[in-house]
């Protein structure tokens, strides 16, 4: 017959090793995003004369963003 201890070490949750390889990815909330993406829009607004960004892909992402509020 199995023991009282037994039955408990059979119900245990097996302890997992922690995996050193690679670290875990932060989940960013849909606010959190949207945050960001305004604020590489202004970024790109600001600094198109510095950087090359195309008009047409800082309005896409412009559309993009003001198309999910």
């Amino acid at each position: 017959m199995i023991t009282d201890e037994e039955i408990i070490e059979l119900m245990k949750e097996p302890e997992v090793e922690p995996n050193n390889e690679e670290p875990e990815i932060p989940i960013i909330s849909n606010y959190e995003a949207l945050v960001a993406l305004n604020q590489i829009i202004i970024y790109a607004e600001q600094k198109s004369y510095k950087i090359d960004f195309p008009k047409d892909q800082i309005q896409n992402a412009d559309k993009a963003n003001t198309s999910k509020e």
